[in-house]
């Protein structure tokens, strides 16, 4: 490591080893240790194989529903997305979506757990829910969104980039009504005649109306891991 002060020439019998103090001692490459790197310790301590952390984020994982993100091993940054549930359409009016929130945190232990609740999506008419991360094992800050409501769209909090969501639209008579798109899309009711279907939400959006005046369910919320 560039820290370390190298002797002249490298002592015999070294080969396959690496020097790790301003002695000069040189000690065996520990079993194991392929692709790592030694990290120091800091003044006074020995330093330690560890895992580089890979240039930006390559892996995703996705939450539909409630549960327990553990962190990989080797990864110590975050990046979190959070949309809430969308509200269910009215017989007069699209439904809302849910808020979103994103945020990036570093400095986490592997292995530590942080905890998923995911916002369901509301019926007809009804309030989505709010999806938020919060501390498990790992101390983190809260970061929330809330799912719509009628005529109120949700709205996230905690995090770097707050984000509100979408209000569906007017029912004009028997023409369908579509609902508020959330960061990742909603859907909406058809325009048609009498008897048209409304569509359900989808990843937080609001439900739509029927051209018929019958409201859909709004779309559950999400919650997104890229690391």
């Amino acid at each position: 490591p560039s820290w370390v002060a190298s002797p002249a020439t490298n002592p015999a019998g070294s080969t396959g080893q690496v020097q790790y103090n301003n002695a000069g001692a040189f000690g065996a490459v520990a079993a194991g240790t392929t692709g790592q790197v030694l990290t120091s310790a800091g003044s006074g301590s020995a330093p330690t194989w560890n895992t580089p952390s890979a240039s930006g984020f390559s892996n995703l994982t996705v939450f539909t529903s409630s549960g327990t993100w553990t962190i990989p091993a080797g990864k110590t940054t975050v990046k979190i997305t959070v949309v809430g549930g969308g509200s269910g359409g009215t017989g007069y009016a699209g439904g809302t979506s849910g808020g979103g929130v994103i945020s990036y945190f570093s400095g986490l232990n592997p292995g530590n757990t942080l905890a998923v609740t995911i916002g369901s999506g509301g019926g007809a008419g009804s309030s989505g829910g709010t999806s938020s991360v919060t501390s498990g094992t790992q101390t983190i800050s809260t970061i929330q969104a809330t799912g719509g409501a009628t005529g109120t769209p949700g709205v996230g909090s905690g995090g770097t980039f707050i984000i509100t969501g979408g209000t569906g639209s007017a029912s004009g008579g028997y023409g369908g009504a579509v609902g508020g798109s959330s960061m990742f899309g909603g859907t909406g009711g058809n325009y048609g005649s009498s008897g048209g279907s409304g569509n359900p939400g989808h990843l937080g959006g609001g439900g739509g109306c029927t051209s018929g005046g019958t409201g859909t369910a709004g779309g559950d919320g999400v919650v997104i891991f890229e690391y």
